[in-house]
């Protein structure tokens, strides 16, 4: 390969230094440029959200790793996009940090307004189951260095997936959990259940915006506070996360599996729709998402030369395979089905749900161990029947009885995929759940409401097993849960209708309050759902699933967000048995890790320069709150001792 000149490259400190507060556009100066690069000086008023020096703004990441190829994604940021209309980026994979090692991979593509700036390729003539580091070069400027992990093909001792959703930017002070995970150097993969960007702040949760940390500065009505309007506004929401240091991070250091939610979909307010179809768009430009084929059949063609492009931008549902251990999928329960399925009560519809039940039989009929799926709506039941006296609890609170399980309300297509999974055999599988901002567990049956099932074995009286699975809710790293929904009806019944907004101060007595009114409830709730194993819905963080050949190991992780904090919790850790499917809490509970260990994408000071192509120089961001006060789950730390990390 040809020495080309060495690029110089910016130091990770001052990458994630230039965000300030949640990506300050007080970006004065680009990154270290070779001799007679163009000036991306940002000039007085630029007020795009960006994470970093010019033209890197937001950062790296990777996703949807195969055993032999891998999505590599960045974005082109200058400051003035019209004088720029086309980069040429050039990007390189190699084995070691440092970037010392003989290239295994390269390339060079454009980007254009066309598709955002965004540069999205997939490195081929990879190794199974080898870490990876890679960077990208344009505008005689070089990235940060990223680290991705190819998916194994053979048997290993152990796959570890991490499980994410519900990162609601304004919602937290920092996010404290993407910043552990972004320190985890152990994981194959992150799974993201969806709501990776919000549309609006939660009337309750004014934590932070662009530039503030104030609420009385906060203006409801700026770009990056409202709902978006345009596409151009969904595509700006999606820089606004990813100029968050804690989020640049996290990407840059693990491959990601991302599915979409209601609100990645969402098409903005009555009075300034978007159309769905650019909405759909902008997540496919901005995600490092591998596009299955048009064809729904969920499976991936060959390796796309040059930028990757969705044949069909409709088809989210897809699979990855890590050997005999696991394949993880991902199900779209938000966009796929037709009007006319949803009225006939399927939520997957007939060409996905044919989908599933031939991926998961051709899983089981292939020997795999585990299968996981990342699912959008919780799959357990979700009922409440009747809750205790509101006066007990919290005078102001008083969650209707009813169903808040979203699946509770396609119970046939439920019953339909829990009898086809037993009908061939398949048990050992391990749903992954986002949107209720929970964190509980279940035994997965076709009919959660009998009350017959007993919680202690997983078993009808009869002695058969009932369950063809865990699910494992993994609260949300931002968005509110039980504690905050509670205590926002008591303020509002308390202050004539009006929503705490940015009354941090005068709201925080009733979340002190809402505390053991969230854990009295939670006790009724997980009696009332025969199936549900363990419930809290007050922390906030993230989920690890540990499998083995043996068994899969579920641990829930917390960090706070109105505050910060260096370390985490392991707030709950179950155990499910290979063969058995059911959930047992584990009471003293030690932390799992994996013995595939590698090192962390380095800061740029102690990386090789870039060695890549020339390039020449161009010519001149809540559905799950309706009902949510009922949504209310138990902590059970009498015996669930915390471990920190």
């Amino acid at each position: 390969m040809t020495e080309l000149p060495r690029l110089p490259l910016p130091s990770r400190r001052t990458f994630l230094a230039a965000a300030g507060v949640g990506g300050l556009a007080a970006v004065t100066a680009a990154a270290p440029a070779e001799a007679g690069a163009p000036d991306l000086t940002p000039p007085a008023g630029f007020d795009f959200p960006v994470g970093g020096p010019l033209p890197f703004a937001h950062g790296v990441t990777s996703g949807d790793p195969l055993p032999d190829r891998v999505i590599l994604w960045t974005r082109i940021t200058v400051p003035d996009p019209a004088a720029i209309p086309s980069v040429d980026v050039a990007w390189e994979l190699r084995s070691d940090p440092q970037m010392t090692t003989p290239v295994v991979a390269s390339g060079t593509v454009t980007t254009d307004a066309s598709r955002d700036y965004t540069v999205k390729v997939d490195a081929p003539g990879l190794a199974p189951g080898t870490t990876y580091y890679y960077r990208f070069s344009a505008l005689g400027r070089t990235s940060l260095t990223g680290r991705t992990r190819t998916a194994v093909s053979e048997l290993v001792h152990e796959v570890r997936f991490a499980a994410i959703s519900c990162a609601s930017y304004w919602s937290v002070v920092r996010w404290d959990g993407m910043r552990r995970l972004a320190e985890r150097n152990d994981l194959d993969l992150i799974v993201h259940m969806g709501d990776q960007i919000y549309d609006y702040p939660d009337e309750d949760e004014w934590v932070r915006a662009r530039g503030h940390t104030d609420p009385a500065t906060f203006d409801p009505a700026d770009v990056d506070f409202r709902r978006w309007r345009t596409l151009a506004e969904v595509r700006r929401r999606y820089a606004l996360y990813h100029a968050d240091p804690d989020l640049i991070e996290m990407y840059r250091q693990h491959p990601v599996f991302v599915l979409w939610d209601n609100h990645d979909l969402s098409q903005g307010d009555d009075a300034h729709q978007v159309d769905e179809a650019d909405v759909i768009k902008a997540f496919w430009e901005w995600t490092p998402a591998r596009p299955p084929l048009g064809d729904g059949s969920g499976a991936f063609g060959p390796a796309q030369r040059g930028q990757v492009t969705p044949r069909v931008q409709d088809y989210v549902y897809r699979s990855l395979t890590f050997g005999p251990m696991a394949d993880v999928r991902c199900w779209d329960v938000r966009h796929i089905a037709t009007p006319a399925e949803r009225a006939a009560g399927k939520l997957l519809g007939d060409t996905q749900l044919a989908w599933l039940e031939a991926s998961m039989k051709a899983s089981s009929d292939a020997g795999t161990a585990w299968r996981v799926i990342s699912n959008g709506y919780p799959f357990g039941q979700f009922q409440i029947a009747g809750p205790p006296s509101a006066a007990a609890l919290f005078p102001v609170a008083t969650p209707a009885p009813g169903d808040y399980g979203a699946w509770d309300v396609y119970p046939d297509e439920r019953a339909r995929i829990v009898q086809s999974l037993r009908g061939s055999g398949i048990t050992d599988n391990i749903i992954v759940t986002g949107d209720a901002h929970g964190n509980f567990v279940w035994d997965v049956t076709d009919n959660p409401s009998a009350a017959a099932y007993d919680k202690l074995d997983g078993r009808t009286p009869t002695g058969g097993v009932a369950s063809v699975g865990v699910e494992i809710q993994t609260t949300s790293l931002g968005r509110g849960g039980g504690t905050e929904t509670i205590a926002s009806t008591g303020y509002m019944q308390t202050h004539g209708g009006m929503h705490p907004y940015g009354d941090r101060a005068g709201f925080q007595p009733y979340l002190d309050a809402a505390v053991p009114a969230t854990a009295a409830l939670s006790a009724a709730l997980v009696q009332e759902n025969s199936t549900m194993q363990y419930a809290e819905w007050d922390s906030h963080g993230y989920g690890i699933v540990h499998l083995t050949e043996e068994q899969a190991v579920l641990e829930l992780w917390w960090q706070p967000i109105r505050t910060t904090s260096d370390t985490e919790t392991l707030g709950a850790q179950l155990t499910v048995p290979r063969g058995a499917a059911h959930a047992t809490q584990v009471l003293r509970p030690v932390a799992t890790s994996g013995s595939r260990v590698s090192a962390p994408a380095p800061d740029a000071d102690a990386v090789a320069p870039a060695d890549l192509p020339e390039v020449a120089a161009p010519a001149l961001l809540l559905a799950g709150a309706v009902g949510a006060a009922a949504w209310v789950l138990h902590r059970r730390r009498t015996t669930t001792p915390a471990v920190e990390r």
